[in-house]
């Protein structure tokens, strides 16, 4: 998706409130119905996420609730993380739904998995989610990665809503 300025430059993918949403999700199914399902479980999320401005464990629940009440979508997990500007660090908040945790690259270059229970795949009941936070040092990785200036700043940026 392009900016309005130069269409074919991907748009940072910022939230309106200036935090940066990415999510990692997975839907069971190779077929039609598992690819709809994607999709329109990744757009209710993408409004969840514009409307509450709340951290990722509540979205998640809202969207249990929501795929519960209104959709029979086969089975699907994710990873959902917040990352907002805290001074010159970046606050991380995740949660997730039955999805492996998070990796991180810290600056150091280190990669840590981001401990957090799973919990239950989407509209399994589980309305309830755990939540977890941290703050990063500002790096050139994460700066350019929110920012959309980064090396792949021409390519569509498909795990951010």
């Amino acid at each position: 998706m392009g900016s309005p300025k130069d269409p074919g430059r991907a748009s940072p993918p910022l939230l309106p409130d200036g935090a940066v949403a990415v999510v990692i999700g997975d839907v069971v199914g190779h077929d039609l119905h598992a690819a709809a399902a994607m999709a329109s479980t990744r757009n209710m999320l993408r409004a969840l996420l514009f409307h509450l401005r709340t951290p990722p464990s509540a979205v998640l629940a809202q969207l249990d609730r929501t795929l519960e009440a209104i959709t029979d979508n086969p089975v699907t997990t994710t990873s959902l993380a917040r990352i907002e500007p805290a001074g010159p660090a970046w606050r991380l908040h995740w949660s997730t739904a039955g999805h492996v945790p998070p990796l991180l690259i810290t600056p150091g270059g280190r990669a840590e998995y981001l401990s957090a229970e799973p919990g239950l795949p989407l509209s399994w009941a589980s309305w309830s989610r755990w939540g977890r936070k941290l703050t990063v040092r500002a790096s050139p990785l994460v700066q350019e990665a929110c920012s959309g200036q980064g090396p792949h700043r021409h390519l569509p940026n498909r795990t951010t809503v």
